[in-house]
């Protein structure tokens, strides 16, 4: 079975991620992807997904940390 194609990320997508930087700053921004990234964990254990890919999106927000922690410093 196929699985939907997913959207295409395009220039209106971009347009508010600028927005978001010019407003909040890049590290802020890295932050808030990190918290994303812990958020779809949470909901990947909660709806008993595998374990892959839990793994893989508390890997994602470990190194949006680690990035934050070294545009902070």
């Amino acid at each position: 079975m196929n699985q939907p194609a997913k959207p295409k990320f395009d220039d209106s997508d971009l347009n508010i991620l600028i927005v978001l930087m010019q407003r909040y700053g890049l590290s802020t921004v890295i932050a808030a992807l990190g918290r994303l990234c812990y958020h779809q964990a949470e909901q990947a254990t909660a709806q008993q997904q595998s374990r892959e890919t839990i793994r893989e999106w508390r890997e994602d927000a470990s190194i949006l940390n680690k990035a934050v922690v070294q545009l902070n410093h």
